[in-house]
């Protein structure tokens, strides 16, 4: 069983890999190369192409969302520790803490290169005044290792009532 799956999977890919290479011809044809976008057009044409496949044939389930933001956050991760995506959830906690309807340390964190590191930490914010900034790496948060933590406990644990400490390392 396990090597049919793997050849499932050798397959599926070498028909992904024809299929990238057709639609790069295809679009590469369709379209001026004096386009300014070009390239943009054919690389989000390619990554769809390859998104679509890899969803709806993959060998196993797999999670859409979750594929989705892992190749968001892999291509973030190649360029500096300042740039990051905020999503809505995120964006809604941050907008609950400038509101005060709890404390946080004003510390903006994503995952680069499986650590949690500050993004950016919130201007004249307890953690800015302590002295943390973009690029630091947190490794642990209230006695919690941050080694398996999500980002959702990580900032789960950077909140709480006003006016309360925690320790972060």
């Amino acid at each position: 069983m396990e090597r049919m799956r793997r050849l499932s999977s050798r397959l599926l890919l070498g028909g992904l890999l024809i299929a990238v290479l057709a639609l790069g011809v295809t679009v590469g044809a369709f379209m001026p190369r004096d386009d300014d976008f070009f390239a943009l057009r054919k690389n989000f044409e390619i990554f769809g192409a390859v998104y679509e496949e890899l969803v709806g044939n993959y060998v196993d389930d797999l999670n859409p969302e979750q594929l989705m933001r892992a190749g968001m956050d892999a291509m973030l991760e190649d360029l500096d520790p300042y740039t990051a995506f905020i999503d809505e959830a995120e964006n809604t906690a941050m907008e609950m803490a400038v509101r005060g309807r709890y404390g946080t340390v004003g510390l903006n964190v994503a995952v680069r290169d499986g650590r949690v590191t500050v993004s950016a930490p919130v201007e004249d914010a307890s953690g800015y005044k302590q002295g943390v900034r973009a690029g630091d790496v947190i490794t642990q948060i209230a006695e919690t290792p941050t080694d398996d933590l999500t980002l959702s406990d990580v900032r789960s644990l950077l909140r709480g009532e006003p006016g309360t400490t925690v320790e972060v390392r």
